[in-house]
């Protein structure tokens, strides 16, 4: 599945939604993060083998990306987007 530039991933719970932004280049290290993690992709598996965990912050929100089978996470934040500000 590839994002568009500016893809938004919606967390939605009984009393709010947040919506964090992935910014082209966390896209770019999430495409590349999933191409290498495809062969830990089981066919039989429905979903969930990609998961995202976002850390917001008072200057930023961190990105990172887990892949469900073998468990490696990687730090996918964009840190010169938090200095832009």
């Amino acid at each position: 599945m590839l994002m568009s530039k500016n893809s938004w991933i919606t967390i939605k719970t009984t009393t709010m939604v947040t919506e964090f932004k992935l910014h082209e280049n966390e896209i770019k290290k999430a495409e590349e993060f999933k191409k290498k993690h495809r062969k830990c992709y089981k066919p039989t598996t429905i979903g969930g083998w990609i998961e995202y965990k976002f850390f917001p912050n008072a200057i930023g929100t961190g990105v990172l990306i887990k892949c469900g089978f073998c468990g490696e996470e990687e730090n996918i934040t964009d840190y010169d987007l938090w200095w832009k500000k």
